[in-house]
């Protein structure tokens, strides 16, 4: 599909970028001006790495794991369950981007540590929503943190890209992919979690009832993974929590500050009518 892709798409409507730029309908693009290595040596580059994996990576395993545990903790049928998980889904229409409209929000009032401090908070927001509803056995309750922990998770990921550009403009390009690539990783390692405690639970349930009915052994092998689920998001809950507060050892200099501060201003003298 990534060779369909490159041959068979272009850029825009009009055309590849690298077309249009021959024809000088748009600027030359501009390539990093610093490499890949330059951009794996800032510190801050894998505390946001770790970042996404928090929230990104977070928001695919739980998705993911979402419609079973419903099923198994709340015995909902299956569309019921897949429906609730859907509509969460569909809070990314807007939870996202309003991660980055609060992170400019603190941005213009606090500087670019204003969005680290607005990154941090909604981080562990995003954990005490996921460790308290691992927690919770009443379905309307569990649907209600279900929602908050959608809305935070999503505007995490829109936060972390707030100040992503800031790290160093030279390299953003590659700092964007790894800090991206994050979420894999973290949806990845979540994911084994979550299965490998299921599994393990799963098969001790089986063995506990060995010899009793099949549908005894099924129910006491879901309620087996749904505790393990449980189990499994309030680790989950308590580590994007930590990387929250990890969030904050994310530090620019004086003269960052000041050069953000600058462009900021530029773009709002840009931006304001003449006569205002």
């Amino acid at each position: 599909m990534g060779v369909v892709y490159y041959f068979f798409t272009q850029d825009t409507p009009e055309g590849n970028f690298k077309e249009l730029a021959e024809k000088g309908d748009v600027p030359k693009l501009k390539k990093d001006q610093e490499g890949f290595l330059t951009a794996i040596k800032d510190y801050r580059v894998w505390i946001l790495f770790v970042v996404y994996a928090s929230c990104f990576g977070i928001e695919l395993t739980v998705y993911g794991t979402m419609d079973d545990y419903l099923q198994n903790t709340f015995q909902l049928e299956r569309i019921t369950a897949g429906n609730i998980v859907l509509s969460f889904a569909l809070m990314n229409l807007f939870a996202r981007t309003l991660g980055g409209f609060f992170g400019d929000k603190f941005g213009k009032t606090k500087g670019i540590r204003g969005r680290v401090l607005f990154l941090s908070f909604i981080l562990v927001v995003q954990g005490v929503m996921l460790a308290s509803f691992s927690n919770i056995s009443t379905l309307y309750l569990a649907i209600g943190f279900l929602i908050l922990f959608s809305l935070s998770v999503q505007m995490a990921e829109g936060a972390t890209f707030s100040v992503v550009p800031f790290i160093n403009k030279k390299a953003i390009g590659s700092i964007s992919g790894i800090v991206g690539a994050g979420g894999n990783v973290g949806a990845f390692l979540a994911a084994m979690l979550l299965k490998v405690k299921s599994a393990a639970s799963e098969k001790a349930a089986i063995a506990a009832n060995e010899g009793l009915s099949e549908e005894v052994i099924r129910s006491a092998q879901a309620a087996a993974a749904s505790q393990a689920v449980s189990e499994g998001y309030l680790l989950i809950g308590l580590t994007v929590i930590t990387t929250g507060v990890v969030a904050l050892g994310i530090r620019f200099s004086a003269k960052e500050e000041k050069v953000a501060q600058k462009e900021l201003q530029e773009s709002f003298n840009n931006t304001t009518p003449a006569n205002a």
